[in-house]
């Protein structure tokens, strides 16, 4: 199945993981752009964008060395929508937070991430199985 097929299935957990891996470029490109900024939230933007990495591509976990306490994070996470939903949430209040901290670019991140936890969250409430694109080493709808 193509991509366009993919974006018109209306999955929500599909949409969520586009969103994410949106998110994981833009804490990238803004957290290297904030850095001298707000340094904590820097740091903050570049782990998150390493677990979004690792979460939503499952190439990631099978190609780069990582311990086991951390492979057993990232399928629990895979595994628990609900984990999943409180992941998101907790990263999207910690973009949040940055903004306290004066004008920041994250706000973009932000935005992102709260609307991923939102679908996410459809996702939960419509009972939907996990979907993943085809595009990112996943199963495809």
């Amino acid at each position: 199945m193509g991509f366009v097929e993919e974006i018109l299935s209306g999955k929500a957990s599909l949409y969520a993981q586009w969103g994410a891996l949106i998110s994981a470029i833009l804490l990238v490109i803004l957290g290297i752009v904030t850095f001298l900024g707000i340094l904590p939230f820097a740091l903050i933007a570049l782990i998150e964008a390493v677990i979004i990495f690792f979460c939503e591509i499952p190439f990631c976990i099978k190609c780069c060395p990582t311990s086991d306490r951390f492979d057993n994070f990232v399928k629990q996470v895979l595994d628990n929508i609900m984990y999943r939903i409180l992941l998101y949430a907790v990263m999207t209040v910690l973009m949040w937070l940055s903004l306290l901290m004066g004008r920041s670019w994250l706000i973009l991140p932000a935005i992102t991430l709260t609307v991923v936890t939102l679908l996410y969250t459809v996702a939960w409430v419509r009972k939907e199985d996990r979907v993943t694109s085809g595009l990112t080493g996943g199963t495809g709808v």
